[in-house]
C-alpha cells in the first residue's frame, strides 16, 4: 500500500500509513485543520444564540409548545416501531426487534427525554468504525481525503475482523460490499412505483445481455420497453383516458383480459401465427409447463431476447395497423 504524505512524497511504511490515515480523518471528523474553520459562521453562531436567549428572556416570548413540550411515549413508539427489523445495528449492537419491546420503548423514552432536558448525548452514540470509500476513481487513490468515510462495516457484518485485527482479503471484502449494495438496490427497485415489467424480471444489479446482443436500433427500442412496462400497450395508454386497470382491455381478441406484457406475448390471438413462427417449440416445451404467465415472460425475456425483440416489433406493427386501419 501506498499513500501521499502532506508534502506530496511517496509513503510506503505500514506505520507512517497508519498514522496518515488516523490522523487525517480524526483532523476532519474534528475540526483540526484550522485553515478549513469557518470563524465567520461560529461568530454568527454565537450572536444568534445571545439574541435567541435575550427573546426567551422577553416576558411576552411565546415559547413553541410542539417542538419545546416533552417527548411523549407515543411519538417514541412510533418512531421505533416503525424501524425495519433487518435493519444494521448501530455501534451498540442491539437489534431493531429487541427495541420494539414494550419495556425498552419505554426505556428509550425515558433516555430521549433526559437528553432532550440535559442537552447530553450518549458517548457511544458518536462511536463509529469508519470505512473509507473512494469518492471519485478519476482522483489520487493515494490520498486518505480522497475518500468518503463511510459507517458500513456493521451494515456489511464483517465488524468482527476490525474487533480481533483480523486480515480480511480485499477479494472477500469486495464480494461482501457487492453484494449488500445489490442488496440496498433490490429493496430500492421494489419500491420504484413504475417499471412494472422490469421489477419482476430484474435480479441482480448489472449490465444485462441482450444489450451486448447484435440487434438494430428499433429492435433494442421496442425490447427495452417492453421489459421497462413502458411498451404503449392499453394497460400504459389507458392511465391517459381515465380509465381503472381493469378497464383496460385488449381490443384485438375477444378474451375479455387486460392487454398487458403477459397478454401481449402469450395469448393475444391477433399474434398467433407471429407466435407460432417465431418461437416454433419453446412455448409449448415441457419447461414452461409448470410456470405461472410472468414466469414465462422472464424466461423468454432472459433466454430468448433476440426472438422476442423481433416477435415485439413485428407484432407491434401488426397492431397498429389493425388499430388505424
Amino acid at each position: 500500500m501506498e499513500i501521499i504524505d502532506d508534502n506530496g512524497n511517496s509513503v510506503r511504511k505500514e506505520a507512517e500509513i497508519l498514522e496518515k490515515w488516523r490522523t487525517d480523518f480524526f483532523n476532519l471528523y474534528h475540526g483540526g485543520n484550522s485553515e478549513q474553520f469557518d470563524s465567520d459562521h461560529y461568530n454568527r453562531s454565537k450572536v444568534h444564540k445571545i439574541l435567541l436567549e435575550q427573546n426567551m428572556n422577553d416576558p411576552l416570548y411565546e415559547p413553541n409548545a410542539s417542538i419545546n413540550g416533552n417527548i411523549t411515549r407515543e411519538e417514541t413508539s412510533e418512531i421505533v416501531m416503525h424501524a425495519k427489523n433487518k435493519s444494521a445495528c448501530g455501534h451498540d449492537q442491539i437489534p431493531y426487534s429487541v427495541l420494539k419491546n414494550p419495556v425498552i420503548i419505554d426505556a428509550l423514552h425515558n433516555l430521549f427525554q433526559w437528553i432532550f432536558d440535559t442537552s447530553t448525548i450518549p458517548s457511544i452514540w458518536r462511536k463509529s468504525i469508519i470505512c473509507p470509500i473512494l469518492k471519485d476513481y478519476n482522483t489520487d487513490a493515494r490520498d486518505p481525503m480522497n475518500y468518503r468515510g463511510v459507517d458500513i462495516l456493521m451494515k456489511l457484518g464483517i465488524v468482527d475482523y476490525f474487533e480481533r485485527k483480523d486480515v480480511i482479503s480485499m477479494t472477500l471484502f469486495e464480494s461482501i460490499l457487492k453484494e449488500y449494495y445489490n442488496c440496498l438496490w433490490k429493496n430500492d427497485i421494489v419500491k420504484t412505483p413504475k417499471l412494472r415489467t422490469y421489477v419482476k424480471l430484474k435480479a441482480n444489479f448489472g449490465i444485462e445481455t441482450y444489450v451486448k446482443l447484435n440487434l438494430n436500433k428499433t429492435e433494442r427500442s421496442f425490447l427495452t420497453q417492453l421489459r421497462c412496462g413502458i411498451l404503449p400497450l392499453r394497460l400504459e395508454t389507458g392511465r391517459y383516458n381515465g380509465e381503472q386497470p381493469n378497464e383496460r382491455l385488449c381490443k384485438f381478441c375477444n378474451s375479455n383480459s387486460t392487454e398487458d406484457e403477459c397478454h401481449f406475448i402469450l395469448h393475444c390471438s391477433l399474434y398467433n401465427d407471429l407466435r407460432e413462427s417465431t418461437f416454433n417449440d419453446i412455448l409449448s416445451g415441457n419447461q414452461l409447463l409448470n410456470m405461472t404467465n410472468d414466469e414465462k415472460v422472464i424466461f423468454l425475456m432472459t433466454n430468448y431476447p433476440r426472438k422476442l425483440a423481433k416477435y415485439t416489433v413485428k407484432a407491434f406493427r401488426h397492431r397498429r395497423v389493425v388499430l388505424y386501419t
